[in-house]
């Protein structure tokens, strides 16, 4: 149920979805997945 309007959705269409939505997010936790956003460090040519 990608992209749906979930405010058109009757109560067990969105149980339905939120089921689904839990499963693909706990797919994504197993993969243990690390965000990294350190930047490396400026080559020494740089510097001056």
């Amino acid at each position: 149920m990608e992209n749906c309007d979930y405010t058109r959705l009757s109560r067990e269409e969105l149980a339905s979805a939120c089921r689904d939505l839990e499963a693909r997010y706990g797919a994504f936790q197993a993969r243990k997945l690390k965000l990294n956003m350190a930047r490396a460090a400026p080559a020494p040519t740089s510097w001056t």
